[in-house]
């Protein structure tokens, strides 16, 4: 089904424009389990910018649900989530070309704030004490966590001449252009 959206979609070229950035740093750092707590400059940037989009989108999509919490917190979309919208939790992506799996909300399942987000947290109140969270896992997981979110928020927000029930991830991926380079849902590879 071919999505026509009728606005820019704006959030979808921020994620391309973050994805390319872990993109270039493959370059220097490669993607590997070994590799997972390189830390540098440029995850940092990475992480609060994938991070703060992501929490960015979550709360629109708490709003899409008619909940009209003030500041809503992280616990509070996770809360919500899992009744709404539990497939961003239990989605999981794929590095394919590194064999890696990511599953960036899956901390949720247990009421837990994901470890990416801790590390974002961190980073953006105490960088120089926690300039380590600025690792390569960490980036692979915000990254990871923007993906989700901003294919669930075209979902939520996206009006389709075909019923809810009828709204597939796959349907989204496709019509979001261009495709992500990096990662992807595992069950459409």
């Amino acid at each position: 089904m071919y999505l026509n959206f009728n606005k820019p979609i704006h959030h979808w070229n921020y994620f391309l424009a973050i994805e390319d950035d872990l993109i270039n740093t493959s370059r220097y750092v490669e993607f590997t389990i070994d590799n997972m707590k390189t830390y540098s400059v440029e995850y940092t940037k990475i992480i609060l910018s994938a991070a703060s989009e992501v929490d960015v989108l979550l709360k629109q999509i708490y709003s899409s649900f008619g909940y009209k919490k003030k500041q809503p917190n992280f616990k509070d979309f996770c809360d919500v989530l899992k009744i709404k919208l539990n497939s961003l939790i239990t989605e999981q992506l794929c590095l394919e070309q590194y064999g890696i799996t990511l599953c960036p909300f899956e901390e949720w399942k247990n009421d837990s704030q994901p470890g990416w987000h801790t590390a974002y947290n961190n980073l953006k109140h105490n960088r120089t004490l926690n300039y380590k969270e600025a690792n390569l896992e960490n980036a692979l997981l915000s990254v990871g966590a923007l993906y989700s979110t901003v294919v669930h928020y075209y979902l939520c927000s996206t009006p389709l001449k075909a019923g809810i029930e009828e709204r597939h991830l796959l349907d989204f991926t496709h019509s979001l252009s261009p495709m992500p380079k990096l990662i992807r849902f595992i069950r459409f590879l």
